[in-house]
């Protein structure tokens, strides 16, 4: 691997100087995989009256992912003939399911000022990092490069308004 650190000259030129190099000749091999992703997702929109709007929406969301891992010290031709070991923490196979919200109210009162309040989640699938080439994982070094589904949650209030025949905005 090298690096290198654009650096303005005195010229004005944009250089490019060397500021490091590795040289790692370990083969690593990382099997191809498949990876799919299916989801459902319902949203429906209700208004009361004129000027108040109610949305909700749900997404079933189904990630499935057939990735081996990371091999190090091994070539493709060792992998194919069954001599590799999978690195330990680095298994990319998995199937998770999650089930995530959206959830909004609006009121306009006129044309130049709205309100709002809105709720939803999110959900992403478990990443595994690749960039320690370790034979042997670390506890620690497992707890660092193998990360989990993660979810959230936002929650949002807020204004906008136009003010001056449309030449001031304000919103919060």
């Amino acid at each position: 691997l090298e690096g290198s650190a654009p650096i303005f000259a005195g010229s004005g030129n944009l250089q490019l100087f060397n500021v490091a190099t590795i040289a790692n000749n370990t083969a690593i091999y990382l099997p191809r995989g498949n990876t799919t992703e299916k989801s459902f997702f319902g949203n429906v929109i209700v208004h009361f009256g004129s000027g108040t709007e109610v949305s909700a929406g749900l997404r079933n969301v189904n990630f499935k992912s057939r990735a081996a891992g990371l091999y190090i010290s091994c070539t493709p031709t060792q992998f194919a003939a069954g001599t590799c070991v999978l690195t330990p923490g680095t298994n990319n196979s998995y199937d998770v399911s999650k089930t995530v919200y959206s959830a909004a109210v609006r009121h306009r009162f006129n044309d130049d000022l709205m309100v709002y309040a809105a709720t939803g989640s999110s959900f992403r699938p478990p990443v595994r990092a690749i960039g320690d080439f370790s034979t042997r994982y670390s506890p620690l070094e497992v707890i660092h490069t193998s990360f989990g589904p993660e979810t959230s949650k936002s929650y949002e209030i807020g204004i906008k308004s136009q003010w001056m025949d449309r030449k001031l905005t304000f919103n919060a």
